[in-house]
């Protein structure tokens, strides 16, 4: 399996596929002294620590990578979703989420321009991988910026846009499908991101209120709006 650990997760080694368990490690804090500045704002009655509100599935952030076309990729298909060998999977998948990762699709913009300028990027400002430009093989590439202003020469709507990878474990799907019980990744759109976390908003806040339980958001479901290639998520 190409699927790549992005973090190490906290005191704990996963096993490997034997019949030994897992081996938990633990880890005993070491004592820091605070530094000068850390001792006169824990002495200064006027100043708390700053309270950031946690997003549902902010834990799951860039836990793993998956290398691309490695995993069955799920998408929008007039009102179905789709898996890459063209197979309609039904109007919705119920998905459990493993990963979820920003990425930058960089590329003309322009769908004259050749298709293997298209590039990706986990944090726009260095690609996933080093490209080889068929097409132009003479445009230097050190930086996302830089690609950019490259391309700007020929395709001026050339632009980074932010989308996000979604790894899942595939728990069911409107229609039969051997893909059930398999990791896959879905794409979200630059606009199914935006409703994906006012949906995330919308959990957080029903959650801390108790409307929802943990349980309730352990599985989604991610439906294909008609007329559209935007993926949304929604309770089962």
């Amino acid at each position: 399996m190409a699927l790549k650990r992005n973090k190490v997760s906290k005191g704990r080694i996963p096993a490997a596929e034997t019949e030994d368990a897992e081996i938990t490690l633990k880890l005993a804090p070491v004592p820091k002294e605070k530094t000068k500045a850390e001792q006169v704002i824990a002495a200064h009655p006027a100043i708390q620590p700053a309270k950031t509100q946690r997003l549902l599935f902010d834990d799951k952030k860039n836990q793993y990578v998956a290398e691309f076309g490695t995993l069955p990729h799920l998408q929008a298909s007039n009102g179905n979703v789709m898996d890459n060998n063209g197979k309609l999977l039904g109007y919705y998948v119920d998905i459990q989420i493993v990963s979820l990762n920003d990425i930058y699709i960089v590329g003309p913009c322009d769908n004259k321009a050749p298709a293997d300028l298209v590039r990706r990027s986990y944090d726009n400002k260095f690609f996933a991988d080093r490209p080889s430009f068929p097409s132009f093989p003479n445009i230097p590439v050190e930086t996302v910026g830089e690609y950019i202003q490259e391309l700007k020469a020929a395709w001026p709507n050339a632009a980074s846009k932010r989308y996000q990878e979604v790894i899942a474990v595939l728990h069911g799907s409107a229609k039969p499908t051997e893909l059930i019980g398999q990791l896959v990744l879905l794409e979200l759109s630059p606009s199914s991101v935006k409703k994906f976390e006012k949906f995330r908003l919308q959990m957080t806040l029903q959650l801390a209120s108790g409307l929802v339980t943990e349980d309730q958001l352990e599985v989604l479901r991610i439906w294909a709006e008609s007329n559209s290639s935007r993926l949304l998520a929604c309770l089962r």
